[in-house]
């Protein structure tokens, strides 16, 4: 009796599974639930003084085997999921469902806003885009069943800061009072209107939050404060829409080795 070689079977599933679980295990993607609140952010390359952690409570999670809400560690490298070079993103992302829709917040932080640079409002603006155009990208490889095509995205940016000295230039630079991201932050204009580059545009409305407690490095920011007037957000916990979960996902058919004598 001669044994053949197995014929090796790639089910679409089993692909996807694989992506799922790799995510997880490296860490680029980590469910939230309700005992992770308040969620630490870690800036990894703060110095000592400087803005290294942002705990975000009030996170709408759930402790259902389905889960509410993930966080994207955007900044992690030397991975397959890293990002591509020439783009920079924020540190986390937050994403949750609300009753009829997928909440993004992109949390970035700084120890002083600077005008221009790498701390400046077009480096922030750079991030923001990149950001999306990730998460565009890694969405569909969680997220593609029917029951999900008439959820709207919504995309919200959170940017923590120390200091600023923003206004102060915006009132002497002409040019720089122009910039969209420091018009936002001076409450000029609602919100920055974004084209990622796979092409689509989005309206991301953006969040301030200056550090006022006495811990230059440590600040805590309440997500049901700032979303206090978002009716979704307040209801968000009556949600019925989660993500898939892999101790559920229906399994393909094994492959089988064939033995033919």
């Amino acid at each position: 009796m001669t044994k053949k070689k197995r014929r090796d079977i790639n089910f679409f599933r089993e692909n996807r599974e694989r992506v799922q679980i790799a995510l997880y295990d490296s860490g680029f993607l980590k469910i939230i639930e309700k005992t992770d609140l308040p969620l630490q952010i870690e800036e990894q390359k703060a110095k000592e003084g400087q803005l290294k952690y942002v705990l975000l409570d009030n996170i709408p999670a759930s402790d259902n085997i389905r889960p509410q809400a993930w966080v994207i560690n955007m900044e992690m490298d030397k991975t397959i999921f890293s990002s591509p070079l020439g783009f920079k993103t924020v540190e986390k992302a937050i994403v949750f469902f609300t009753c009829e829709n997928l909440y993004i917040l992109m949390v970035e932080m700084k120890t002083t806003l600077i005008p221009y640079g790498e701390s400046g409002a077009e480096a922030i603006l750079k991030k923001l885009k990149d950001s999306i155009s990730r998460i565009s990208v890694l969405l569909t490889t969680q997220i593609f069943d029917y029951e999900f095509n008439n959820v709207k995205i919504k995309y919200f940016g959170l940017i923590c800061f120390n200091n600023e000295n923003w206004t102060s230039q915006g009132n002497q630079d002409p040019q720089f009072a122009k910039n969209e991201v420091y018009r936002v932050f001076k409450k000029l204009q609602p919100d920055l209107k974004i084209n990622d580059s796979l092409g689509g545009d989005h309206k991301v409305q953006l969040f301030f939050q200056k550090n006022t407690s006495s811990n230059p490095e440590s600040m805590t920011v309440d997500l049901a404060e700032i979303f206090v007037n978002d009716d979704e957000f307040v209801n968000a916990s009556y949600t019925e829409l989660t993500f898939p979960s892999l101790e559920i996902l229906p399994k393909a058919p094994s492959s089988k080795e064939e033995n033919l004598g």
